[in-house]
């Protein structure tokens, strides 16, 4: 499946690599807490890891990629998951979603129904979170299927968005509570 980076940058395809001590994607980076690590498969890291220059910025991520859930010693799902390589085609995405809240504020992520999350987080935009945080979701979408953050603090216009995924495109609808009336299937009015 294609892989994107949806952030304050735009929709990007790919997904940035760590590469020490051992290939990962990294979410929640920042502050006095652990981060959450996403590892490449050892086997598929040469496959899939693609490096590339962009405007004089080197970068190593995964373009196409797969997800393999982990099992216990007894077979039961462990709750981690692995990056491979992919085994045929796939219409669905793998996104990271980052959204930021404004100055002192917070900021949340939702999965649609159906969507299923591999990772989320948040990384703090100082050492104790007082400033502000970034929610950070990396999740597998098919056709139809969204996303939803909400956000608050100083400097916030926008205090909702949903990402969709229709099959071809991603997009991303920024608003505030005239949005959910904007995006609703049934509107209660009168035409003016």
């Amino acid at each position: 499946m294609k892989t994107y980076t949806v952030s304050g940058e735009g929709i990007i395809e790919g997904i940035v690599v760590d590469m020490m001590p051992y290939p990962h994607i990294t979410l929640g980076d920042g502050g006095h807490k652990r981060a959450t690590w996403i590892a490449i498969g050892k086997r598929d890291a040469d496959v899939i890891i693609v490096r590339s220059e962009k405007e004089g910025e080197s970068r190593v991520e995964v373009k196409d990629a797969a997800v393999i859930a982990l099992k216990d010693g007894e077979g039961k799902p462990n709750g981690k998951y692995l990056i491979v390589a992919p085994r045929g085609s796939d219409n669905r995405v793998l996104v990271l979603w980052r959204v930021p809240s404004g100055y002192r504020g917070s900021s949340g992520i939702k999965a649609g129904e159906g969507v299923k999350v591999i990772a989320c987080d948040s990384s703090w935009h100082s050492g104790r979170g007082n400033l502000g945080s970034t929610a950070e979701m990396l999740a597998i979408l098919e056709p139809g299927q969204e996303l939803h953050a909400s956000r608050s603090g100083r400097r916030v216009q926008e205090t909702r968005a949903v990402l969709k995924y229709d099959g071809k495109k991603i997009s991303v609808l920024f608003g505030g509570e005239e949005m959910a009336v904007a995006t609703a299937d049934e509107v209660a009015g009168e035409y003016v």
